[in-house]
């Protein structure tokens, strides 16, 4: 898989990880347009909130002791996106919480 370097950037840090860059396939286009309404504004969410679960996951796969305060500030997005997304990503079998809130760690299932 091809990668690619993003860089997170906030007002007291600039964190640089790796993407995975995955390919285009026609399945992907087609749930797309099936949304009813406005399309685009459906797209553009759904895209960001694909964004943003990506970015949890990698800075996540970096830092498994990672906190959603982290998250907040590293990503810029408010803490009830993050624990949706953590939520969505936990139901998807992607992610998993192993231990106590404070004392635990993330674990990236693929």
């Amino acid at each position: 898989m091809p990668y690619l370097e993003t860089s997170f950037e906030n007002e007291r840090s600039t964190l640089t990880v790796p993407v995975i860059v995955e390919e285009d396939n026609e399945d992907s286009n087609a749930a797309s347009e099936q949304v009813p309404g406005n399309e685009k504004s459906a797209e553009k969410s759904t895209e960001s909130a694909e964004k943003s679960a990506e970015k949890m996951l990698l800075l996540m796969k970096q830092n498994p002791n990672i906190t959603i305060r982290q998250l907040i500030e590293l990503i810029g997005i408010k803490e009830r996106a993050i624990i949706n997304n953590i939520n969505k990503l936990k139901k998807s079998g992607l992610l998993e919480r192993i231990g106590a809130d404070k004392g635990g760690y993330w674990k990236i299932n693929q």
